[in-house]
């Protein structure tokens, strides 16, 4: 029964879904940057009824405020499950899920990062006081 109506749920948001994920795909953000994505995803998670705590570190992305955030991180991952469970129940989804990422990204990815940038390397702290 959950599992079902969790698959509704997934359908019935396809649009949003899609949506999101489709802005993301069009301002494709590098280095750590993903400033665009992170303040979409707050957006759309506050205007959905989302109690949002602004910040990205592993403290902030890893806590949980209140029972309807662990309800939230659970149906999270229900809805992860349950599409996991379509593509292996309909292997063809994946086929075509392929076939329509072939066809928006034409001839193929380009990577949006100057030839030649090298990351920034961080020096190891060390133990010395």
């Amino acid at each position: 029964m959950r599992y079902e109506r969790s698959l509704n749920t997934i359908d019935e948001q396809k649009e949003l879904f899609c949506g999101v994920s489709d802005a993301i795909w069009d301002n494709p953000e590098t280095s750590f940057g993903e400033y665009y994505a992170a303040e979409l995803l707050m957006r759309v998670l506050e205007e959905n009824g989302f109690c949002v705590t602004r910040g990205h570190s592993w403290q902030s992305t890893s806590q949980c405020r209140g029972s309807y955030a662990k309800r939230a991180m659970l149906y999270a991952g229900k809805a992860v499950a349950g599409t996991l469970i379509r593509l292996f129940e309909d292997p063809s989804l994946i086929e075509r899920a392929k076939a329509e990422h072939r066809e928006k990204i034409g001839d193929g990815y380009v990577c949006g990062l100057p030839d030649g940038l090298e990351p920034e390397i961080q020096p190891r702290p060390t133990d010395e006081k």
